[in-house]
């Protein structure tokens, strides 16, 4: 009857080991870049390579902003952080993807629009995130994205 009991409970545990694998592995590493006019909150963010990330882009300005991640010091399309990986970008009404081929470039987002973006990250190092729509970086649209 002990060994029974012991044998249970190792299948028991055993199992809830597995069904969170199963039931979708990693979870996501959530976070959530507020823009406004100028600026985006939080200006720094730290993640964690080879997590799944799901980004929340949120536009709380009364303009359109743009989000792009590239390698320092010239943003463009063959510098962009997501050349190279899957990336999904939830698009509808006031939502722009601009990609080069399969890479996702620029996101712009309509004032009081939102979407979300996910990937999973893969190069490690510090990145720049900016907008580029005229005048937008220069008045402070621009923070940091570092990937551990």
């Amino acid at each position: 009857m002990l060994r029974q009991t012991a044998i249970s409970l190792v299948v028991l545990v055993l199992l809830g080991l597995l069904v969170p694998a199963a039931a979708g592995g990693t979870p996501a590493q959530k976070i959530t870049i507020t823009m406004r006019d100028f600026s985006y909150t939080p200006d720094r963010v730290t993640l964690q390579a080879g997590v799944p990330v799901e980004l929340t882009i949120v536009n709380k300005g009364k303009v359109g902003h743009g989000f792009m991640v590239y390698t320092r010091p010239k943003a463009g399309m063959n510098n962009s952080y997501f050349r190279g990986l899957q990336v999904q970008v939830v698009e509808g009404p006031g939502i722009e993807v601009e990609r080069k081929g399969q890479t996702v470039v620029e996101i712009k987002v309509g004032p009081g629009r939102s979407t979300v973006v996910r990937f999973t990250p893969a190069r490690k190092g510090t990145f720049e995130m900016a907008c580029l729509i005229e005048g937008h970086y220069e008045a402070g649209q621009k923070g940091t994205l570092t990937i551990q």
